[in-house]
C-alpha cells in the first residue's frame, strides 16, 4: 500500500459532517503557512516511512493522505455521511407533501482543501481569497441539487421533514463516520495529527521561506504573523475585489512555483505511512465497510 502519488474542504451538502478531527481548520481561518518560530520538543522523533507520498492535485484541490487513500475515502476534508443522498430526500419531501425535485449540475463545483488556504488557481481567479461560496450559493442560486416546486415544498415544517428525510437514510444506508470511530485510538490520532506534524518540520519552514521569497519578488510584503487578515500585507482577505483577486492569484502561483503543498503534504504523507502498514488488516476491514455503504447508497435511491 506504498508510494500514494499525486480536497475546505467545501465538500458537499450531506445530512451529517464526517467528524474524524483530520484537519483543525476552516475554510474562513486557514491554518499559518509558517513563518512561525517551532518551539523545542523533547519527545522522540516519530517514526517515518518516505515511500509514502501524498495524492495532490491541483485542478480539483482534492489531498489524500496514506490513511484516507486506506479507507478508499475521496479526499481530505470532504463531507461522507449522506452523499448520494438527493434523489431519495427529494422523494421523501415530496412524499411528506413538501414536492422537491433534483435539479443535476448544482452540486458545489469544487473540493478545494482550504487548510492552507487556497491553492487552485482557477478558483482565486474567480473568487481571490475569499472562495466560492458555501452550498448556501452567492445569493442568486444554492448549490444544494434539492430544489423546491412550488410555495407549499417551504411550508411550515418542511425544514423538520428533510431532517428527518436524511436520517432515515442514513438510517438504511449506514455512516461512514460510524465505521471510521471503530478504527483504533492510535491510528485516529496519528491521523489528526499528521498535517500539525508537517508544520512542525525544517521542510515546512523552507517551503514557507522560499514562497515568501516569491511574493516578496512579486512587490507584495508577508506580514510576520498570521491573525486572520491574511499573510499579504494591506489585502483584505474578507471581501471580494480586484485586489484581493490580484494578490490572491500572486499568491497561488508562488505556492505553485515552490510545490509548497506537496512538498509540505509529503511530510504527512510519511508520518501516516508506518500506521497504515501497521494497521493494515484494520484499515483494509474498514475500507470494506466503507464500500459495502457506498453500494447501498447506489441502489438506495427512494423510500
Amino acid at each position: 500500500m506504498k508510494k500514494y502519488r499525486a480536497f475546505v474542504s467545501w465538500g458537499p451538502l450531506a445530512a451529517a459532517v464526517l467528524l474524524i478531527a483530520v484537519s483543525a481548520c476552516s475554510p474562513s481561518q486557514p491554518s499559518s503557512p509558517g513563518g512561525r518560530a517551532q518551539p523545542e520538543s523533547s519527545a522522540p522523533a516519530p517514526e517515518l516511512d518516505d515511500s509514502y507520498t501524498a495524492e495532490v492535485d491541483p485542478s480539483t484541490g482534492i489531498v489524500r493522505l496514506p490513511i484516507t487513500v486506506a479507507l478508499g475515502l475521496p479526499g481530505e476534508g470532504i463531507e461522507v455521511d449522506g452523499q448520494g443522498s438527493d434523489a431519495y430526500v427529494a422523494q421523501c419531501l415530496t412524499e411528506a407533501g413538501y414536492p422537491h425535485i433534483v435539479e443535476p449540475g448544482r452540486e458545489q463545483r469544487t473540493a478545494e482543501w482550504y487548510y492552507f488556504g487556497p491553492w487552485v488557481e482557477e478558483n482565486v481567479v474567480e473568487w481571490g481569497y475569499v472562495g466560492p461560496p458555501g452550498p448556501g450559493g452567492d445569493g442568486s442560486r444554492t448549490y444544494d441539487p434539492v430544489q423546491p416546486v412550488n410555495a407549499q415544498s417551504e411550508a411550515d415544517g418542511w425544514l423538520d421533514a428533510r431532517a428527518d428525510c436524511s436520517a432515515q437514510y442514513l438510517e438504511q444506508v449506514g455512516r461512514e463516520s460510524d465505521v471510521l470511530a471503530t478504527l483504533p485510538a492510535e491510528l485516529r490520532t496519528a491521523w489528526a495529527e499528521s498535517v500539525t506534524y508537517a508544520e512542525s518540520t525544517h521542510t515546512f519552514t523552507q517551503v514557507h521561506h522560499e514562497w515568501a521569497a516569491c511574493v516578496e519578488n512579486q512587490g507584495l510584503a508577508v506580514v510576520d504573523e498570521y491573525t486572520g487578515g491574511g499573510w499579504i500585507e494591506g489585502v483584505d482577505v474578507n471581501t471580494l475585489s480586484e485586489e484581493n483577486i490580484r494578490v490572491a492569484v500572486i499568491d497561488v502561483r508562488c505556492r505553485t512555483q515552490v510545490n509548497y503543498m506537496q512538498r509540505i503534504l509529503d511530510q504527512a504523507a510519511a508520518y501516516e505511512g508506518p500506521y497504515v502498514t501497521r494497521y493494515e488488516a484494520e484499515l483494509a476491514a474498514a475500507a470494506k465497510d466503507i464500500a459495502a455503504i457506498a453500494e447501498k447508497k447506489k441502489t438506495l435511491s427512494v423510500p
